[in-house]
């Protein structure tokens, strides 16, 4: 394979597969506070991302007025936005990581991105018109998905050679936390029968998801094992 260097061949075993990593080091890793706490701040930010999953189109119809025909087609616009969002999220933390390092750059992006999704929900849950309504959610979301890249690539910075592991219980911690949106924004609108307050809620978590992604310190990672 072209371009492949020497450190890589030192890990391929000549029948092709990668040379084992040992056991887990579950201990260490739970007592990695930095872990916690992206956790915690993934844990936050999922309420924002499962809103758009799982109540955005029943939002649009019973709190913002939309007709079902404007639904099935403004739906869409957030994740095609979100799809942008990854994309050029990626390339931009890259960039930024080469000329300022991932210590600012990653805590920086991930929490200015979420303050401003943070106010784009918030300002959903209050204006009327309908083409203000779409721009603001179909920013939302694009602005919330463009942290993502450098969310993981924090994650994966604190497991060291166990990236994937961390990562993996980052992902849990933001299932939960978007399980637990998905079932308090109904009770919320059971009980009260306003869309837009629980909406102001999902902000509010989004919110605190900025204030503790912007506490991480990413250079504190699980030492590799040899």
């Amino acid at each position: 394979m072209p371009g492949i260097t020497a450190e890589e061949l030192g890990e391929i075993r000549e029948d092709g597969s990668v040379r084992g990593r040992g056991e887990i080091p579950w201990g260490r890793l739970f007592a990695m506070p930095q872990l916690w706490l992206i956790a915690a701040a993934y844990f936050c930010y999922a309420w924002g991302s499962w809103f758009y999953f799982g109540w955005f189109t029943t939002w649009l119809l019973h709190g913002a007025g939309f007709s079902v025909a404007q639904m099935g087609l403004f739906a869409s616009f957030p994740f095609a936005m979100g799809l942008v969002g990854n994309l050029v999220g990626g390339v931009a933390s890259e960039r930024l990581v080469i000329r300022y390092g991932a210590r600012r750059t990653y805590p920086w992006v991930t929490g200015v991105c979420l303050v401003a999704t943070s106010g784009l929900l918030l300002g959903m849950s209050v204006v009327h018109g309908h083409r203000a309504i779409v721009v603001l959610a179909t920013l939302g979301f694009g602005v919330m998905d463009l942290m993502l890249p450098s969310a993981w690539a924090m994650c994966m910075g604190l497991g060291g050679q166990f990236g994937g592991t961390a990562t993996g219980m980052m992902n849990t911690a933001g299932n939960l936390g978007g399980w637990v949106c998905t079932v308090v924004f109904g009770y919320v609108v059971k009980a009260t029968g306003d869309y837009n307050l629980p909406l102001r809620g999902v902000a509010g978590m989004v919110l605190v998801a900025a204030v503790l992604f912007s506490r991480v310190d990413c250079s504190s990672s699980l030492a590799d094992e040899t």
